[in-house]
């Protein structure tokens, strides 16, 4: 057979993407020869991004491994407007507020409660990006026609009165921020 028959060959567990649309990545590697791998990073349509050629196999999977690591958060950032810079300074300073209604005192029903804002002009993507900036996790609950965007307490451990403690403490703070706040509750 010959080395046109063979060549290239996909590296098996090395191809990723990341975004969408004209955003999209593609992480890839493939052996073109006996003693010659390229991993690659380029967009959909075939520009390149970045090229990198090695020798073995292995070498091929560490870089690979190194791009993935690299571009995946590229391919995933959402550029901060400034509303969105406001919101994640607000959930900073709300996770301190939560952090210091801490009492030890953890009596009473167990629960899930969190802070829950009200963001209309806001996406999915740009919420998340903003909880993940600000070092917490955020799901949307749809109560009838609107959604209420409901953010994790910084201390996750207290599951009583001090749980909901944090929860009522970040909404303050939240709320004194000029946000639409309200606490999620949710007994287990």
């Amino acid at each position: 057979m010959s080395d046109f028959a063979q060549f290239p060959r996909p590296v098996k567990g090395c191809r990723a993407e990341y975004g969408s649309g004209k955003t999209r990545l593609i992480v890839d590697a493939c052996q073109l020869s006996d003693d010659l791998y390229e991993v690659i990073t380029m967009r959909p349509r075939g520009e390149e991004v970045e090229l990198v050629r090695v020798a073995t196999e292995a070498e091929a999977r560490a870089v690979y491994a190194q791009m993935v690591d690299h571009y995946a958060s590229v391919a995933e950032a959402v550029p901060m407007s400034p509303a969105m810079l406001r919101l994640v300074a607000a959930l900073k300073s709300a996770a301190e507020a939560g952090r210091a209604a801490l009492t030890g005192e953890d009596g009473g029903a167990c629960n899930f409660d969190s802070p829950a804002l009200s963001l209309p002009h806001m996406t999915e993507k740009q919420v998340s990006a903003c909880a993940k900036a600000a070092g917490t996790t955020v799901f949307v609950w749809r109560l009838y026609s609107q959604r209420l965007w409901v953010f994790n307490v910084p201390v996750a451990g207290p599951q009583g009165n001090d749980r909901t403690r944090q929860a009522e403490a970040m909404t303050a703070s939240l709320a004194a921020a000029g946000y639409d706040a309200l606490t999620y509750s949710q007994m287990d």
